[in-house]
């Protein structure tokens, strides 16, 4: 009986020495922890409360991140439609016009495309002061002057083809189609020649008193280096003459020089008469100028 009572208490402090080392090792294991969350600048407290803000649908964003749609501050440097950085932008789509609406202000636009033009002579001159015509995709066409010695970098808005279109004050006109799938590399050229001024053709004969063509005849223009044999029917001929006034000379030789101002106009002078006395049309035939009265010695 004794040795039985003895052995429960032996049981008994056995268990509680048991409980003891649980309840230190769990306490140790707290403690550390403890120290965790507090090195990590969290709290048993703090993440009861998150816990229960969390639950209870109190934690919402307060707009301080600028995410909060159109009420949003932030209002995107990327505003496209006003840095050109020099382009000319054709089209509807001005890019600064699309102001991204309730998605917090995105105004970066739709994308473009640069289309680069160059307008010369014929002679591969850039001619500064060009007007250039663009037919867009979508309908409808935009005219636009071209500086910086007849480059031009125009920014379209879509893809598609594009007819150009280039003149200019004295010079003729040039188109080109383009079919645009992306940015262009190499610029498209537009060769415009410069107008020539019309000019005329000025003809007529050369004759003797009686009618007869004088084939050994030239006919020349004073001042401007222009000379001409005659042909072996008398006439003659000039061509790409400008407008004006000019002196036109005949002559050959046994003949008298005849000169004549004929001004040209708007049209082919191509009736120029020129009628040539001989040189010795003024001699009567008489050895002596003078007369001898008879009788007279």
């Amino acid at each position: 009986m004794r040795s039985n009572t003895q052995q429960q208490r032996a049981e008994t402090r056995s268990i509680q020495n048991t409980v003891q080392i649980l309840l230190v090792i769990c306490g140790v294991v707290f403690l550390v922890a403890g120290v965790t969350l507090a090195v990590g600048g969290f709290s048993v407290s703090g993440m009861v409360s998150s816990f229960n803000d969390m639950m209870s649908g109190s934690n919402q964003p307060t707009g301080d991140t600028g995410g909060s749609g159109g009420d949003g501050a932030a209002t995107g440097d990327g505003s496209g439609g006003n840095n050109t950085g020099g382009n000319n932008t054709v089209g509807n789509n001005t890019d600064g016009n699309n102001t991204g609406g309730d998605d917090g202000g995105d105004t970066g636009g739709d994308e473009t495309y640069l289309l680069p033009v160059k307008v010369v002579d014929q002679d591969g001159n850039g001619v500064s002061g060009a007007t250039l015509t663009v037919d867009l995709p979508s309908g409808g066409s935009e005219t636009v002057t071209v500086k910086n010695n007849g480059e031009l970098l125009l920014e379209v808005p879509e893809k598609g083809e594009y007819t150009v279109t280039a003149t200019a004050d004295g010079y003729g006109t040039d188109d080109e189609t383009i079919q645009v799938e992306g940015s262009l590399d190499d610029p498209v050229t537009l060769t415009i020649e410069e107008d020539e001024e019309d000019t005329y053709s000025l003809a007529g004969t050369v004759t003797n008193e009686s009618g007869d063509p004088i084939s050994n005849a030239t006919v020349s223009i004073e001042g401007v280096d222009r000379m001409t044999g005659v042909n072996d029917d008398g006439t003659f001929e000039f061509r790409d003459l400008e407008p004006g006034e000019y002196t036109v000379i005949a002559s050959s030789d046994g003949y008298k020089e005849k000169k004549q101002k004929i001004k040209i106009e708007d049209s082919d002078k191509d009736d120029v008469q020129f009628s040539l006395k001989k040189e010795d049309d003024d001699d009567d035939g008489s050895i002596f100028p003078f007369v001898i009265a008879p009788g007279v010695w």
